[in-house]
């Protein structure tokens, strides 16, 4: 790291090699870089990039198990995953009277050869539970992410001893995959490696994201509440829609029945009230998903309804 005047650059680099038995890779370099300009008072402008370099996990490799009924096959053949991520930001500090806080954009994009994907296919034996049905980490070929985030943050007095705090962040995804592995084509089949929209929009990604979060604090009292907003979940493997699932699914229940149910997306609200009984302890109530909303971050990963808890922080 080295500082310039209004600049602040970075940059490193490592190298690595990885075996498993005899499966020994060559020496990969690792390289990234970065630079911060500090150009006006408050203002900030960033960039970097850096290489991404993943070696399989024994367990992708050659670990079979299952999370209650489905099941992750081993993928003995799996490579390592390289590519590069960069991004672009702008950060800016905001004051306005007694309300103080800062404002940032980013824009950033990766890049993966051999990206690793869990993908849903039948990996096992006819035999095997699901009929061997299951999920296995495969390389999917050329992908490219790109996307931009937004946030905001601010904090400040509202009349007297009222203040507030304000969190608010949006992210936008263009996840694609660029080319397909020949190898995972030849051994799913080509109409498992689509998708559920059949683009190549890649799978188990939101396009949209969004969060806010806001709080009062009134002496010792806090009373706040955030919302979760994620879009549709555009694409999934296909097989989650064909008649294996309905089969097994309640009637109107399955994956195909919920996701055009939820075709605009997930909204979820939850809600907290503290009291600071004294500097180092905090009792704080907490309702998460206020509105009791049924919603799955995944197919078939069905997310906790109401759940009331009450947490006591303690600061040393």
């Amino acid at each position: 790291d080295v500082k310039w005047k209004i600049l602040t650059f970075s940059a490193g680099a490592r190298v690595e090699q990885n075996k498993i038995d005899s499966i020994r890779e060559d020496w990969n370099p690792v390289f990234r870089g970065g630079i911060n300009a500090h150009i006006l008072k408050g203002t900030y402008l960033r960039a970097s990039i850096g290489q991404g370099y993943r070696f399989p996990s024994v367990a992708e490799r050659f670990v079979r198990t299952n999370v209650g009924s489905l099941y992750i096959y081993p993928n003995p053949g799996l490579n390592s995953e390289k590519g590069y991520s960069a991004e672009v930001g702008f950060r800016q500090v905001l004051k306005f009277g007694s309300w103080i806080g800062y404002f940032d954009a980013a824009a950033f994009q990766s890049q993966y050869e051999n990206m690793m994907e869990f993908i849903f296919a039948q990996w096992g034996k006819p035999s095997d539970p699901l009929v061997g049905f299951g999920f296995s980490s495969v390389n999917v070929g050329k992908t490219k992410i790109k996307g931009f985030d937004l946030s905001l943050m601010a904090e400040g007095k509202i009349v007297g001893e009222l203040s507030a705090t304000l969190m608010l962040s949006y992210t936008y995804l263009d996840p694609k995959q660029t080319t397909y592995d020949s190898a995972y084509v030849a051994k799913a089949g080509i109409g498992q490696v689509r998708g559920s929209d059949s683009t190549d929009f890649l799978k188990y990604r939101f396009r949209h994201m969004g969060k806010a979060d806001l709080e009062f604090n009134f002496r010792k009292f806090s009373l706040g509440g955030s919302l979760r907003y994620n879009s549709k979940m555009e694409n999934i493997d296909f097989v989650f829609l064909t008649p294996l699932f309905d089969q097994i699914s309640p009637p109107g229940l399955g994956i195909g029945d919920y996701r055009l149910q939820h075709d605009r997306g997930d909204l979820v609200l939850d809600a907290r009230a503290g009291y600071q009984l004294n500097k180092n302890v905090k009792a704080t109530f907490i309702v998460k998903n206020v509105t009791n909303y049924i919603y799955m971050q995944r197919p078939a990963d069905m997310q906790a309804p109401r759940i009331f808890f009450f947490q006591l922080g303690i600061t040393l």
